[in-house]
């Protein structure tokens, strides 16, 4: 398994020195890059959704941080659900999933400490008036383009 380092930082209310690491990358992956012109508003705006099954994208509360994650490898979303639920065998019901991301935040870097990161299911709405008279400008399939990857404790990552 390779592990990259991506910061160390404390957490000042358990004195305790947390290493982040990024989870192992896969060797291809797409994403959609979508442009929209909103016809109630007339804003134009862009947003970039996985092609495919091959990663997750996650986003925090206010919509202004999005983490990406891998599905499938070393701690990729599959392996680190696993660690959290070694005898599930079921499906993943959106019950066991919330359970899932509420646990999975516990072991995330995050840029403000009252981030919740979950699922982004980007809706197909204006991210200005919430309408949905939105009509695609432009798309293109961009190939491991750069996205900030969520970055897991380096404890989860050794269970």
């Amino acid at each position: 398994m390779e592990i990259i380092l991506l910061g160390i930082y404390s957490n000042s209310r358990c004195r305790k020195m947390t290493k982040y690491y990024a989870p192992k990358l896969p060797t291809k992956y797409w994403v959609n890059s979508l442009q929209y012109l909103c016809e109630n508003c007339k804003k134009i705006f862009e947003i970039d959704i996985p092609k495919g099954d091959d990663i997750v994208k996650f986003e925090n509360q206010d919509l202004s941080q999005m983490r990406w994650l891998p599905v499938y490898g070393d701690n990729g979303y599959i392996s680190l659900f696993k660690k959290f639920y070694p005898s599930y065998k079921g499906e993943m019901y959106p019950k066991i999933v919330n359970e899932f991301i509420t646990k999975l935040n516990n072991h995330i870097e995050k840029v403000y400490a009252t981030d919740y990161y979950q699922i982004s299911y980007d809706k197909h709405e204006c991210i200005y008036c919430k309408s949905r008279r939105i009509k695609i400008l432009k798309e293109n399939v961009l190939e491991n383009p750069n996205l900030d990857w969520m970055k897991l404790d380096f404890e989860l990552m050794q269970k």
